[in-house]
């Protein structure tokens, strides 16, 4: 018996299977559709959706899909062949192309003598639609948008293309919210002179006005244009034609940046460079902009290091806050424990250690103190300064401010309220203000704090009249009083000294501070003595080999290299980075910041090309600060006038200029007559120096500051000016 095989299906079945089959070829699983206009290939075109300069954009239905699309057509003309062939090159660039926020291409084709292009049927609107209705977007709802469309161009880049018109009009926010990248066609369309609102030319790099083809660099320009608009409401260069727009970008006309958020200021300057040279690619803009979005987290993160974990912050702002109202009222003590059990049941167990839910916890604390503790205005007032503190450690400001001017007015009603309170309340308040940058605030309520302590005699006294004295310190330092906050911190540190002892942690912190700021108004001599005495304090308490050190023995170097020992900056940059990195790692702010002294050491070594080409990497990295980035600047620019490279000079000293942190204010007038300086040397100015130079050193002089650094060149300067002219030969 021979085995049986798998047997296939009978003749009956395989002509039930057809009659199947065909009964349902004439069966549609499509409800019924509305008769569209006309058909072009095989689709079904339904209604007329826009048009252009190109032709027009139609919804058509695809029966190969089964879905609608978008259809793009040219008008058909011969005339026009040349747009038309650019319909086929630009399918073929954009069918390269698969991302999530680039528009996705079917297909291309010529049929009844037009040309054709269908892809994705959006459904959302356009940056620029949106713009109209909300003139300016939040930072915030930027960012959003702004990440995926530079993803969106790293891809296009990295395939070897350009986009060539990235604006508003081309950007289509679904309805998700997610944006969308279309229209690569107006990089094969001849450039129409004229400017239109939503028009390619306010979004046009300098070169491309002087004749060079749209580049990577340049969709990044538009890019810039495009955020800088999202944010301001308007284009960073504007005027009535095409030509006096030209003349704008000729005359090296800068945007002004100082209303846009501070984040967003160093990578909106570098987008916006005039020279293609000096602008990130898309790939480190999406980079840096994934930093900005991580910002919020990274202070958070450190907030949370500083406040304690979780529970353990909680469980002491409730403990502070029993201790206070201890011994006061039963009825105004069972309030304030109800409003702390209510805040914190507000706060999922689950996530109690969460930096961002008890962020959220003293952000209640704050609410509920103000409604339901009305009753007991000091209670309610030491619980929004002890939510207010908390909030200030975690990088919230704005509602830490809040809090603690509610606090003190509370107390100031209160005729009931003691000094120490209200002082303890000013210094809070105090301390917010300078964490929020707004130093004329903070110095107004340090000196109101010095006032209320006056002539009292409880025991924090002291203590309370020392941290008054260091706020104000900062507050001169922030803004950029340089002589009164020297004096201000001598003062200190002799107070510090003798209430803590000469060798105690604190003072070193003062000398450090002081040495810090005698470098700004070049005093290195006593910068360098400051520091040096910083590090023995350090030394002899056991911390020398700690990130302090590492801090301290960067701010010895940069001092020792002003004094211009090579050799001692050197080495004690060399010690200070491997600290630093033992401790944060080779990419942390301050592990970059000792990389640019490495680098300013090595130019005055004379290893000039290699320091600018390391100072060149470190321009675009994300984790400087706003002054290392600066001062970095300041390097690059230097090194360029130094060089005779006049025309590179000038690019660099107006980047630093629009970067200027607003502490660095006092050597303004030092970066502005160096920058006319190099801009007469190119050629791109044609007014004299000189009364720059002139009014200049007379008004440093006037302020205590003719020893900054870059004074020294501009005296040169001023005297090459001065000298007569050699006498003509025989």
């Amino acid at each position: 018996m021979t085995k049986e095989t798998e047997a296939g299906p009978s003749e009956q079945q395989q002509q039930l299977m057809t009659l199947i089959t065909e009964a349902f070829r004439g069966v549609s699983t499509q409800p019924e559709r509305e008769p569209g206009l006309f058909l072009w290939r095989h689709l079904e075109v339904m209604e007329k959706i826009g048009e252009g300069g190109f032709g027009e954009v139609y919804r058509a239905y695809d029966s190969q899909l089964r879905r609608d699309v978008a259809l793009k057509l040219n008008r058909g003309s011969d005339a026009d062949r040349l747009a038309r062939e650019g319909v086929m090159a630009e399918a073929r660039r954009m069918a390269r192309l698969r991302h999530p926020n680039i528009l996705a291409v079917h297909g291309a084709d010529e049929a009844d003598g037009r040309m054709g292009i269908w892809f994705d049927l959006l459904h959302g609107e356009t940056l620029e639609e949106r713009c109209r209705s909300q003139t300016r977007l939040e930072p915030n709802e930027v960012l959003e948008l702004a990440r995926p469309i530079a993803s969106a161009l790293s891809l296009i880049h990295t395939r070897g293309l350009v986009h060539g018109d990235v604006k508003p009009a081309n950007i289509m926010v679904l309805d998700d919210g997610s944006p969308m990248l279309m229209d690569f066609g107006a990089a094969t369309e001849p450039l129409r002179p004229q400017l239109q609102t939503a028009g390619s030319p306010l979004l046009m790099a300098p070169e491309q006005f002087t004749g060079s083809s749209a580049s990577p660099a340049s969709d990044v320009y538009a890019l810039g244009a495009t955020l800088f608009r999202l944010l301001t409401g308007r284009y960073p260069l504007a005027a009535d034609s095409f030509d006096e727009l030209a003349d704008l970008h000729e005359t090296a006309t800068r945007p002004e940046l100082s209303g846009l958020p501070r984040a967003w200021r160093p990578l909106l300057a570098q987008l916006l460079d005039r020279n293609p040279a000096n602008r990130p690619s898309a790939e480190q803009v999406e980079n840096r902009l994934r930093f900005i979005a991580e910002a919020p987290q990274r202070r958070r993160r450190r907030a949370a290091l500083t406040t304690v974990i979780g529970s353990l912050v909680i469980a002491t702002t409730v403990a502070v806050i029993a201790a206070r109202v201890q011994s006061q009222s039963q009825q105004r003590t069972e309030a304030v424990k109800n409003t702390l059990v209510e805040a914190i049941q507000t706060v999922s167990p689950m996530r109690s250690s969460s930096p961002a839910t008890i962020q959220n916890l003293y952000q209640n604390l704050l609410s509920l103190a103000e409604t339901r503790l009305e009753q007991f205005p000091q209670g309610q007032a030491d619980m929004m300064l002890s939510a207010s503190e908390a909030l200030a450690g975690f990088g919230d400001t704005e509602k830490a401010i809040a809090g603690a001017e509610r606090a003190v007015e509370l107390l100031e009603a209160d005729s009931a309220t003691s000094r120490h309170s209200l002082a303890t309340a000013y210094g809070m308040l105090a301390t917010a203000y300078n964490q929020a940058e707004d130093f004329n605030a903070s110095l107004a309520t340090a000196r109101k704090l010095l006032a209320i302590i006056e002539g009292q005699d409880f025991k924090s006294v002291p203590e309370l009249r020392l941290a008054a004295r260091n706020k104000v310190f900062f507050a001169l330092d922030g803004l950029g009083r340089w002589q009164e906050a020297i004096a201000a911190q001598i003062d200190l540190l002799a107070a510090r000294a003798e209430h803590y002892g000469s060798d105690s942690m604190r003072v070193a912190v003062d000398h450090h501070n002081l040495a810090t700021i005698l470098i700004n108004v070049g005093d290195y001599d006593q910068a360098v003595g400051h520091s040096q005495r910083a590090v023995e304090i350090l030394a002899a308490n056991g911390h020398a080999e700690s990130a302090r050190m590492g801090i301290a023995l960067g701010a010895l170097g940069r001092g020792q290299l002003s004094q211009g020992d090579l050799a001692a900056a050197t080495e004690t940059q060399a010690l200070a980075q491997g600290l630093l990195e033992s401790f944060f790692g080779p990419d942390h702010r301050r592990v970059l910041g000792l990389e640019i002294l490495k680098a300013r050491i090595n130019l005055a070594r004379g290893n000039t090309d290699p320091s600018i080409k390391r100072l060149k990497e470190l321009e675009n990295a994300e984790a400087l600060t706003e002054l290392d980035r600066f001062q970095l600047l300041r390097v690059l620019a230097y090194a360029a006038t130094d060089a005779r490279q006049w025309v590179e000079a000038t690019s660099y000293w107006d980047k630093a200029l629009e970067q200027m942190p607003d502490g660095e204010r006092p050597i303004r007038p030092v970066l502005e007559a160096t920058r006319s300086y190099s801009a007469y040397q190119a050629g791109i100015s044609e007014l004299s120096p000189l009364p720059s130079l002139n009014d200049t050193l007379a008004a440093l002089a006037e302020r205590g500051l003719e020893n900054v650094w870059g004074t020294e060149r501009l005296k040169r300067w001023a005297e090459e000016f001065r000298e007569p002219p050699a006498a003509a030969g025989p």
